[in-house]
């Protein structure tokens, strides 16, 4: 079978890793540039805008997730925030 050739396999997985590398270096942009226009928004936007934004953040789907506190990403989860004991 074609399909079978070791070198053929080889340049398959390279080809595969080297698309999976590009997905996560741009999904890492896209995050970062996502971030940095978040930060912009609260540091120029009116009481009312950042009141919005808080709103948002607490939204473990806005963004898909990627904003979202880590107390709204338990919740979303079923996972409520454990409390410390001394």
């Amino acid at each position: 079978m074609p399909f079978t050739d070791p070198r053929r396999i080889e340049l398959m997985a390279i080809a595969e890793a080297r698309r999976l590398k590009m997905l996560g270096e741009g999904d890492a942009q896209m995050k970062q540039q996502v971030k940095d226009l978040v930060a912009d928004i609260e540091a120029q936007g009116t009481g009312a805008t950042k009141d919005l934004l808080d709103d948002l953040k607490k939204d473990p789907n806005w963004l898909g997730g990627s904003c979202a506190t880590s107390d709204a990403r338990r919740a979303a989860l079923g996972n409520p925030a454990r409390s410390r004991q001394s």
